[in-house]
């Protein structure tokens, strides 16, 4: 049988306090455990339902305890929950919407306009890394004629000692080396010339200075 009876002691640091009956005026053992598990504190005072049992030792204790009345309208007033309603999806047979200025903004078409803008980016970057490369080309083709003409000059008087012997005068070519060792067997100081220079064993330049015949055709 339940009862009423309002709590008159309550130690918080060790869980437990006497209860005093509205009909009789006993007084009741409670424990923390008979306590609904809300997290709610009891409060000296307050009016309490309960059960009233035996304990081990004979003494009343309260049983299965409710709450009257909460303390404070806090306990069983849920706060209000402020929902921001999600924002709706447009479907397909929706009108697009409007901007300030009236106009719809078709937003399928946004996309494609971004992809033809990248598109002509990339167009005019490609012509114009095509015109860098074709003027350098050009500027490159030009350098290379300027350098081949400015070192002309250079290049001739390089290569005419070279080709000068190709085109010697015809009389040179007449000497051959037929085993005439001596000076007395040359016509002219250029034969005798020729002779130590282009034919082995001769014995015209006995000093080694080069020049044959001192005495008789080169002196």
């Amino acid at each position: 049988m339940r009862t009423q009876g309002s709590l008159i002691t309550w130690n918080a640091e060790r869980g437990f306090g006497f209860i005093r009956t509205h009909d009789s005026g006993i007084e009741v053992f409670v424990h923390i455990s008979e306590f609904p598990r809300s997290g709610r504190t009891p409060q000296v005072g307050e009016t309490l339902h309960f059960e009233i049992a035996s304990a081990r030792d004979g003494r009343k204790q309260a049983k299965a305890i409710a709450f009257d009345t909460p303390s404070s309208g806090a306990d069983l007033t849920l706060a209000r929950i402020e929902r921001t309603p999600a924002p709706r999806m447009p479907s397909a047979s929706a009108p697009a919407p409007r901007d300030p200025s009236g106009h719809r903004r078709n937003a399928r078409r946004k996309p494609r306009r971004e992809s033809a803008g990248l598109l002509s980016r990339i167009v005019v970057g490609t012509l114009l890394l095509g015109g860098a490369v074709f003027g350098y080309e050009k500027f490159a083709a030009r350098q290379a004629a300027t350098v081949d003409m400015t070192q002309a000059p250079i290049i001739e008087n390089t290569i005419a000692p070279a080709i000068a012997p190709a085109i010697a005068p015809a009389a040179t070519r007449e000497y051959v080396c037929d085993g005439r060792e001596h000076c007395t067997q040359m016509g002219s100081c250029a034969e005798a010339k020729w002779f130590i220079r282009h034919c082995p064993n001769t014995k015209m330049d006995g000093d080694g200075d080069g020049i044959p015949c001192e005495q008789q055709l080169c002196g």
